[in-house]
């Protein structure tokens, strides 16, 4: 199969990772291990690598969207929320997504055990792609998105041909959400302990968080 000039990666990194120096880092593998074969694999044992896609409606939906849930934020109480006891205010994660441009890059498509074989590609139309590192030369980040926290609903930032005011206004809405935040744990750190397992209550408090 022909390698396509173009392929598309997304990452999910806690906000407090996310700065526009990754315009100019290169992609690597994150932690790997051996298998029983003597073969480098990543956490769930297909072959090691930097994954791709040539779907890139994957990439926006899938591994460059961050979940509904973030990292809980250090000075959180603990709260009752949704009828689950012990959440916790949490910062939300960002959603990056690169177009990588093949030219010059050793590009494969990888191994996968069997056990993954229904979940080649995410389950979207086309297929993966690995290579064992992208230079910054080759990739580009094209949209960030910020995910849903407490207070907020997600938030897609589209990168445009000047990539740093994309950044600067990320760096906006995350200071902006934080402080939010912030004022949301002081609160609910105020409420006596019922008032804090009681869901009404704390939907109150979120909903008259200023700004």
């Amino acid at each position: 199969m022909e390698t396509p000039e173009t392929l598309y990666r997304g990452v999910v990194l806690p906000a407090s990772e996310v700065h526009s120096g990754l315009l100019t880092q290169d992609l690597a593998p994150g932690s790997g291990k051996i298998d029983d074969q003597g073969r480098k694999v990543v956490h769930d044992g297909n072959e090691y690598g930097v994954y791709m896609t040539d779907n890139p409606s994957m990439v926006k939906s899938a591994y460059g969207s961050p979940p509904d849930y973030g990292d809980d934020l250090p000075d959180s109480p603990s709260f009752k929320w949704r009828g689950v006891p012990g959440i916790k205010v949490q910062a939300p994660r960002v959603g990056i997504t690169y177009q990588i441009d093949t030219n010059g890059l050793d590009v494969r498509k990888p191994f996968i055990l069997d056990v993954w074989q229904s979940h080649y590609n995410n389950g979207f139309k086309g297929d993966e792609w690995i290579s064992d590192s992208v230079p910054a030369t080759n990739h580009e980040i094209t949209r960030l998105k910020i995910g849903r926290d407490i207070l907020h609903d997600p938030k897609v930032i589209e990168v445009s041909d000047d990539p740093e005011i994309a950044f600067e206004e990320l760096r906006m809405e995350i200071d902006r959400r934080l402080g939010r935040l912030a004022v949301a744990c002081d609160i609910i750190e105020s409420l006596p302990a019922s008032s804090r397992l009681n869901d009404f209550r704390i939907k109150e408090v979120l909903a008259n968080i200023p700004g």
